[in-house]
């Protein structure tokens, strides 16, 4: 009997069944997560973590952004219900709407709707994850989350054990119950198990690689190969990836094998990747290093208001979608701008709707077009935000705020009273 999980009519359900599901769904869940949404993705039924098959739903408050994301699923290929009512559900009468998963428990509920993005998740979005299925999350899943809350906030390993060994928190108290049912050494066990590492620099790499795979190559097969690479290594949780040219071709949805070679070799000539061993010709290594760009200017590296503030704008604005504000982001990540064909090639978008997406950003103000290159202008998008978002986005960062100010204190407390 399959486990039902519990949602409502403002979500959008996207149902992934061909052999490369789990690449499409990655793809949409992305998308949504940084248009400022809550995606949680999840097997569409049990063993199915080997075939591909992937749900991804998304929280939707109004029809517009509802119609978009279906509109967005429909055309990464996946079989779209905005209401669910299986015809067999013991719930039905109720009045209840709920989507058949088939995990073997509700333990299996908890871990496929978290596993598969447990490594960049906020505790934030956790929390309403566990609301939207209705379970509280497990110890396990608790601390995993304190992790990656100070690791993306620049923490040392040592500075997040300083709070969690602090037991007047309740992020304290449940470590300390979460080791003792372990029976692990508590620094052993954070450090092993728990506190994430390379996916944060992953993350770096995917925002920055609009503005440097342009400058890299104008290519698209080398976005795909390199994008590859990066959802591997977020997966493993290593930089080091161990990988075949068959299996990169598979992955990145090449053509041929010849054409992966030939985009590691200019991959590898601009410093994007770099291959592991002395004298291993490329092509016939099977292991490449991600090499982390240092040397990327204010100019070309990502802004955080690029990044986030444009979604909130666009999804708040009366006449426009969340897809604007992407469009707007794959612009305004690069310093030299983008082509309408490039920014819906980074964006994601077809030509006709990024097209229409450039109008909308004309009539605001926000781009500009020389010698067919899309740029920013000095008009920021704050200028063009509704106030609500401009208060919900305050709002926010006061509580975050305040939160790392408490998290600070407790640090800054226990290292004192430990100083010799």
């Amino acid at each position: 009997m399959p486990f039902f999980v519990f949602v409502h009519d403002v979500f959008v359900v996207a149902d992934f069944d061909q052999s490369d599901g789990d690449l499409r769904a990655r793809t949409l869940h992305r998308e949504a997560l940084l248009a400022g949404f809550v995606p949680v993705m999840c097997a569409s039924r049990s063993g199915a973590d080997d075939t591909g098959r992937r749900h991804v739903l998304i929280r939707a408050e109004n029809d517009e952004d509802r119609r978009f994301w279906a509109m967005r699923a429909k055309e990464l290929g996946a079989d779209v219900k905005l209401t669910i009512r299986p015809p067999y559900a013991r719930h039905r009468d109720r009045g209840h709407r709920s989507l058949p998963i088939y995990p073997s428990s509700r333990h299996a509920v908890i871990d496929r709707l978290t596993n598969p993005i447990r490594r960049t998740m906020p505790p934030s979005t956790r929390a309403d994850i566990f609301e939207l299925v209705g379970v509280r999350g497990s110890q396990s899943d608790i601390i995993r989350g304190f992790a990656n809350y100070a690791a993306s906030g620049g923490w040392t390993v040592d500075e997040a054990l300083l709070v969690l060994h602090d037991e007047r928190l309740a992020i304290g108290r449940t470590y300390a119950e979460a080791v003792e049912n372990r029976h692990h050494p508590e620094d052993d066990w954070f450090r092993r198990h728990v506190w994430p590492t390379a996916h944060f620099t992953v993350r770096r790499l995917r925002a920055a690689a609009p503005c440097v795979l342009p400058k890299a190559s104008t290519r698209p097969t080398d976005g795909s190969v390199y994008e590859a690479f990066l959802q591997l290594a977020e997966d493993i949780g290593s930089l080091v990836v161990d990988m075949s040219v068959r299996e990169l071709q598979i992955r990145a949805e090449v053509g041929s094998p010849r054409t992966v070679i030939d985009s590691l070799r200019r991959l590898v000539s601009a410093g994007l990747l770099d291959v592991v061993g002395d004298g291993v010709e490329i092509g016939h290594a099977r292991t490449y290093r991600l090499v982390v760009r240092q040397d990327l200017g204010p100019e070309e590296h990502y802004r955080e208001q690029a990044l986030y503030l444009p979604m909130l704008a666009f999804r708040n604005t009366s006449g426009f979608g969340a897809g604007v504000g992407l469009t707007y982001r794959a612009i305004a990540v690069s310093a030299d701008g983008l082509t309408a064909a490039e920014a819906g090639l980074v964006s994601g978008f077809s030509r006709r709707t990024v097209l229409k997406h450039l109008g909308k950003l004309v009539e605001l103000g926000l781009l500009v077009a020389v010698d067919g290159f899309w740029r920013t202008t000095d008009v920021s998008v704050a200028d063009v935000t509704p106030k609500s978002a401009m208060d919900a986005r305050d709002a926010a960062a006061q509580r975050h705020q305040s939160q790392r100010e408490l998290y600070r204190q407790v640090i800054a407390e226990r290292r004192g009273t430990q100083d010799p």
